[in-house]
């Protein structure tokens, strides 16, 4: 049987360096924003007894008014929050 190993902050790092990369990649595509967004807690499996805050549409619109807010935006910080916070890494 195999082991599973939990390497944790990991995912994150991996995320953080690609859109990094992306950001300069493109930079001098004005026409490309790139940065990741932590959604939040969000209830994906429907169910109304799950404790997540967010319904999956609640976290839809969340996002769609981040991106929105944030179309031209290319100096701001690059790993965020849904609510538009710097996401510590």
């Amino acid at each position: 049987m195999g082991q599973n190993v939990l390497i944790t902050g990991a995912g994150k790092a991996v995320l953080n360096m690609a859109t990094m990369n992306l950001v300069n990649t493109f930079k001098d595509d004005k026409s490309i924003n790139f940065f990741c967004v932590h959604p939040g807690w969000i209830r994906t499996d429907g169910r109304e007894d799950n404790p997540a805050p967010l319904s999956s549409y609640e976290a839809a619109e969340i996002l769609r008014l981040l991106f929105e807010k944030r179309r031209e935006d290319r100096e701001g910080h690059r790993f965020i929050t849904n609510e538009d916070e710097d996401y510590p890494f």
